[in-house]
């Protein structure tokens, strides 16, 4: 049923240059682990495979319900046209959610809505991250708070962790939303952003990768998006 929309690989990759130190006291205010904005850049660098990929938020349209949502388009240096792909995107409730434009035949979720991230998140929260699909397929994102994370762009500290399943944990930090992703076999954080006009980081030219690097990485492959996004 569940088609992926992005590609990462997955092979043994040293995660130490970003650590990720527990810390179990909480933020007390309300909070915010999402921003979305036009013109929001996010670029990240794939320690297994020395690659780049960008997200950037290039602009608004609406679903055929007239709800308004934010177009991400998305940039690897895997991909040599350099056309990137496009995905769409919202807040809805206390949840960041991916969306399709047109209603599909699921009368429980019509827009195939993917629940990523919540937005004010609180130690222990758990939630199935999309509804409608068989129970077999139900899978859950649990949140931890782990406290300071620090990545190539910066040290963001109040994160979260949000863990699908037992594919992989998603790292968000307040005000800033996505920053990382991660498991025992690889690694993959925000090297630059420009969210909401504040800037982090230094942002770095996509390049092709090492073919070779990429004709090993084939053999463990499999394709995922490392916001956890699927598609049918």
């Amino acid at each position: 049923m569940k088609k992926i929309l992005f590609t990462l690989f997955f092979f043994p990759a040293l995660l130490s240059q970003f650590n990720c130190n527990s810390n179990s006291t909480e933020p007390e205010t309300t909070a915010n682990y999402m921003s979305l904005s036009v013109g929001d850049i996010r670029e990240y660098y794939d320690s297994t495979m020395g690659d780049y990929q960008i997200w950037e938020i290039i602009g608004k349209t609406k679903r055929s319900d007239s709800t308004e949502v934010f177009i991400g388009k998305w940039l690897s240096s895997m991909d040599t046209t350099y056309q990137g792909t496009v995905s769409y995107y919202a807040i809805r409730g206390n949840y960041f959610v991916s969306t399709e434009l047109e209603k599909t035949n699921n009368s429980e979720n019509p827009y195939f809505e993917q629940r990523l991230a919540e937005i004010n998140p609180k130690d222990g929260d758990r939630w199935i991250d999309i509804l409608g699909v068989p129970d077999s397929e139900i899978t859950y994102f649990t949140a931890k708070y782990v406290g300071k994370y620090k990545t190539p762009a910066s040290e963001f500290k109040d994160v979260y962790g949000y863990t699908l399943a037992d594919y992989f944990t998603v790292y968000y930090a307040n005000d800033f939303g996505h920053i990382a992703t991660g498991d025992s076999t690889f690694g993959i954080s925000i090297n630059y952003a420009k969210i909401n006009g504040r800037e982090i980081g230094k942002f770095m030219p996509l390049t092709k990768p090492n073919l070779s690097t990429i004709r090993k990485s084939n053999k463990h492959f499999r394709k995922v998006n490392f916001l956890g996004q699927v598609i049918e």
